[in-house]
């Protein structure tokens, strides 16, 4: 029962995820009053670069999390309500979960090429 998190990350984005907040009858909340505010969550990355996730304001009792992670590494990811771990609906009982976040595109890597870097026409769409 409790809370459960869900999500995926991609590379040079934000890791984003929900939080599905069910009451003590292991029931999804569906939005009103008596649901936890935002504030009440709290989900921190810890790695490589700590970071504290925004969690956003809830649909029927999803909040939307976003943490912006621009190290890459292993993190440990931990979702908290009103400072207990949530339920991960996973074998972890203290609210965490393993993220890698892999590397992005390197400058040092990357290359621009073609004619429309040198020349081009007036009016014309150029193609590089």
């Amino acid at each position: 029962s409790g809370s459960t998190i869900t999500g995926s990350s991609s590379v040079d984005a934000p890791v984003s995820f929900h939080i599905q907040a069910r009451n003590a009858q292991d029931l999804n909340l569906i939005g009103d009053s008596s649901d936890p505010t935002p504030e009440q969550f709290q989900v921190t990355a810890v790695g490589p670069q700590d970071k504290s996730a925004v969690i956003s304001t809830p649909t029927s009792g999803v909040y939307p999390v976003s943490c912006s992670i621009t190290t890459s590494g292993t993190y440990n990811l931990q979702a908290l309500l009103q400072g207990v771990p949530l339920g991960l609906g996973v074998e972890s009982s203290d609210g965490t979960f393993t993220l890698t976040v892999a590397p992005g595109a390197g400058s040092n890597n990357s290359v621009a090429s073609g004619a429309g870097l040198t020349k081009g026409l007036v009016g014309a769409t150029q193609t590089v």
